[in-house]
This record gives structure tokens, C-alpha cells and sequence, in this order.
């Protein structure tokens, strides 16, 4: 392949040797300086195959290196640019460095000073994936730092101590975060669908969404269904998708997920291996539903103008059900859970933490183990994927 190398004399000492150790690549000259008469002569004097440029080439004549490669990709649209931003400090730069590459076609983006890597990428031409891949890896680091920043802060705060002083049922001496507990007896399974009920005390603690993510994550090895009892979301998902109602009441398929309104729950569940209830707010006449599903699941506000309701609920209700319920917290800073799930479980009280999980069709890993916790003494009976007919979403 003939290459032509826009970078400085430093690069140049560096990359001239190490390009001359790789039969494949043949160097047909170097440009030092981004000036006015730059791409002719790359285009027109060398007319390589490829060009490798550097980030910080020097530029006069009021010409840039963007300038370049924009006309680059004009003059020779099949010519292959390789840009090498080096190793990244300034995440900001790059992305926006990445946003005009890729809108440009270039793909070909080294994100180390290692020459060896340019080489290598030489070679072996990227894609768009990679280069998402390299941003999302940058933003989940980004991610880490503000959550440890959170928590830091997190921790300069006092919380009030819950009123949950009820009898415990365990005595856990030595609290570990990472180490959750099942309360509940153990119940055998095999032989009927497992109803999972997810429901909330407040709204929009993220009931519906919690309960596709775990249907989701089901129904990789299962067959499951979703059962929405409250009416007006079950219209509202359909009213999206621009579906009347009145035509689905038998039941639709949504990403995949068979979902149904809560009146077929009798009807169709035995056509599943598990069946997910998503209760929504807990109102009095589903109390009964909720108290006989299998598994039973709260999600939970830890705002301290909402944490009151929960804990009153847990003072109130019967201690076998209450023990029985696994107490999710989505969206809460990890020392701020701490402190909130020490009270729960001192008292006998399941609790997890949820992480944030924009997309319901890729649960994040960390909300899935949680999931797998809470279900993993149930045994899920195999049944046959329904073949129900149902209208598509």
C-alpha cells in the first residue's frame, strides 16, 4: 500500500524507520506543514492509497487539518485517511474530533502514539463499530468518575435512621453490599408458572419498565409474558404505536415480549413458564392479586419526602408480607442505599439497588444479577414458546 505521512519532524524520525520494517507499506513522502498548497500535493504529486495524519501537524496559510481532510474527501473520495489523535486526555476534543471524522467517512482513528498501532491499523482498516465502541468505553469511565464523585459527596451527608423496628427474622452481623439475602421460604415451582408482581407505592419509580427488563432477560431461556393490570398503560403503550385498543385486547407482541391486559392474566397463564405482573401503584383491589404472586417485587423512591411511605407501609402490613417482598431502589447513590438497606435489613427486609438502564431491550448486567438473585430459587418449567397470534407492535 503507498502511504503519504502528514506530521511533524518528530513523528517523522519515529515513523520512517518503522513503516520501512513492514513490506506491505511503502512510504512515498512526508508532509511537515499543513499549508495552502497541502492536498494538491498529496493528491496530485504523491497519490497515495492512503494518508496518515497527524493531530498536531503544524498549519499556516490559514489551513487546518479538518480543511484538509474535507477536501481530501472531495478531490478523492476513495483515498483511505488515517488520522491519529493519539492518546486521549482530552475526552471532549475527541469526541468532537470523532463526530467530524465519521460524519467525513473516516473511520480509521488511532487513539495511541504508539507508531506500531498506526501500523497496525494500516493493515487492518476500523470500522464505525470500533470507533463506538472506543466512545462508549470513554463515557463509562466518565460514568465511574461521576458516580465516585456522587458518593463522595454522598457521604459528607447524614441520613435520618428509618423507623422499621419491627422484630428481625435473620440476624446479619456483618454487612456486606454485596452479599443479598432471600428471606422468603422456598417454594418448588416446577410444576406452575412463576408470577412475578412488581409493584410501587409512589408513581414513576419505573414499574413497567422494570417489569419488561425482567421479561427481557427471561425470555432468553424461558417463555414469558408481561400482564399490565393497569389499563391506562397498557392504552398508552398501544396509543403510541398508533394501535386502537379495542382491537388488542387479546394481547400483543411488543419487542419480542408477549403483553397482555391484566384481565387475560387467568386465560393465558398457564402458557408460560413465568408470568410478569406489572401491578403499577398498588391499589386496594390488587392487593390480593399481588400477595399471591410468587415473587414479589416494590420499587421504591429513597427521596427523603418519599421514604416515609415505604417504611410506613412496612409498619403496617402483615410481617409475613412485608418479608416476603424484595424492596428495589432504582436510581440512588450507593452510600445513600447503604445507609437506607442496613435499616431493611436489620429487620428482616429484602433490599436492592437498581442502576440506571436507559433501554429495557439491553438490561444493564448489574440490574440483571439482581434479577437472577431475587428469582434464583425458582425453577421455571419448561414450556414451548406460545404461538399465540398476536399483533405485532
Amino acid at each position: 500500500m503507498n502511504i503519504v505521512l502528514v506530521a511533524d519532524k518528530k513523528v517523522r524520525k519515529i515513523f520512517e524507520p518503522t513503516v520501512r520494517k513492514n513490506p506491505s507499506i511503502n512510504l512515498l513522502g512526508v508532509e511537515m506543514l499543513i499549508r495552502g498548497n497541502t492536498v494538491s500535493r498529496i493528491t496530485e504529486h504523491h497519490n497515495p492509497h492512503a494518508v496518515v495524519i497527524y493531530r498536531d501537524v503544524p498549519e499556516k496559510d490559514g489551513m487546518t487539518v479538518n480543511d484538509v481532510i474535507s477536501f481530501l474527501r472531495v478531490k478523492r473520495p476513495a483515498m483511505r485517511i488515517i488520522y491519529v489523535f493519539g492518546n486521549v486526555k482530552d475526552k471532549h476534543l475527541f469526541y468532537q474530533s470523532a463526530e467530524f471524522l465519521t460524519e467525513n467517512k473516516v473511520f480509521d482513528i488511532v487513539t495511541s502514539n504508539d507508531v506500531s498501532r498506526v501500523m497496525e491499523v494500516i493493515d487492518n482498516p476500523m470500522t464505525e463499530d470500533d470507533i463506538n465502541r472506543i466512545i462508549s468505553e470513554l463515557e463509562a469511565e466518565d460514568a465511574v468518575v461521576e458516580e465516585k464523585t456522587v458518593e463522595k459527596e454522598e457521604d459528607n451527608k447524614v441520613y435520618e435512621e428509618l423507623a422499621i423496628d419491627f422484630p428481625t427474622v435473620t440476624a446479619i452481623s456483618d454487612f456486606d453490599i454485596d452479599r443479598v439475602e432471600k428471606i422468603v421460604t422456598a417454594v418448588n415451582t416446577e410444576q406452575q408458572t412463576v408470577v412475578i408482581g412488581l409493584t410501587q407505592l409512589q408513581h414513576h419509580n419505573g414499574c413497567t419498565h422494570t417489569a419488561f427488563e425482567i421479561a427481557m432477560m427471561l425470555s432468553q431461556k424461558n417463555s414469558v409474558a408481561v400482564v399490565i393490570a393497569d389499563n391506562e398503560t397498557y392504552d398508552r403503550l398501544l396509543g403510541f404505536h398508533k394501535i386502537s385498543s379495542l382491537k388488542t385486547q387479546d394481547g400483543v407482541i411488543f419487542q419480542g415480549i408477549h403483553v397482555y391486559p391484566y384481565s387475560k392474566f387467568e386465560e393465558i397463564q398457564s402458557l408460560y413458564g413465568a408470568v410478569v405482573c406489572d401491578f403499577g401503584m398498588l391499589r386496594e383491589h390488587l392487593k390480593k392479586s399481588y400477595d399471591e404472586c410468587h415473587v414479589k417485587i416494590m420499587l421504591c423512591s429513597s427521596a427523603e419526602w418519599d421514604i416515609a411511605v415505604t417504611t410506613n407501609y412496612i409498619k403496617f402490613s402483615d410481617d409475613r408480607l412485608v418479608r416476603e417482598i424484595n424492596y428495589c431502589f432504582p436510581r440512588v447513590a450507593r452510600s445513600k442505599f447503604v445507609k437506607y438497606s442496613k435499616q431493611f435489613r436489620k429487620s428482616g427486609c429484602n433490599s436492592y439497588r437498581l442502576h440506571d438502564s436507559p433501554d429495557w431491550t439491553a438490561p444493564c448486567t448489574d440490574n440483571c444479577n439482581v434479577y437472577r438473585e431475587i428469582l434464583k430459587q425458582f425453577s421455571i418449567r419448561d414450556v414451548p414458546k406460545s404461538k399465540k397470534k398476536l399483533m405485532k407492535v
